[in-house]
């Protein structure tokens, strides 16, 4: 015996949309925490070691989850997380570009940790630009928050080409 169930919404008890169905069958999940932030103009950096990218510019937050371009992961499941930036100018040394689960901590390894990481060196003297990606099975209340870390420059700009981290809740 086969069961259909027709209905073109589904809501919580107190009202509130969390999916719906298209005339083809598309499936749309409004609540589903999601997010980009991006800068909203070329950073000027000189700072060597650990540092954090503080995306400016917050495009789109579902659910209020990022905060000073960090996300918390509001329940427990699977994410998916994209990260990339350009670096010009940087004339020496080497450029790493990760996920921490940490937004202040600047020395500290993690699985989300090795799992983002990547490395590129010695950069190009006019720009280098790096991306990593992950999806990771996370806990409710994960900090999530991108950092880079400049081996020993001291003179270069994190361009507001192509730089942005986002991500969102599979399931």
């Amino acid at each position: 015996m086969t069961s259909v169930i027709k209905v073109d919404n589904i809501q919580n008890s107190s009202g509130t949309a969390a999916l719906s169905i298209d005339s083809d069958g598309r499936i749309l999940t409004p609540a589903r925490p999601s997010f980009m932030v991006k800068w909203s103009s070329t950073q000027a950096a000189t700072a060597t070691g650990w540092n954090r990218l503080n995306f400016d510019d917050e495009v789109f937050d579902i659910g209020g989850n990022v905060s000073s371009a960090v996300f918390t992961t509001p329940v427990a499941g699977v994410y998916q997380f994209n990260l990339s930036q350009r670096f010009d100018s940087v004339g020496s040394g080497y450029i790493i570009l990760a996920l921490m689960n940490n937004a202040s901590a600047t020395e500290f390894v993690s699985d989300l940790h090795r799992a983002s990481y990547r490395i590129e060196g010695p950069p190009s003297n006019l720009y280098q630009s790096l991306h990593s990606s992950i999806t990771i099975e996370l806990t409710a209340n994960y900090v999530v928050a991108p950092w880079y870390y400049n081996s020993s420059d001291t003179s270069y700009n994190i361009n507001v080409e192509g730089g942005h981290f986002s991500g969102f809740l599979v399931g």
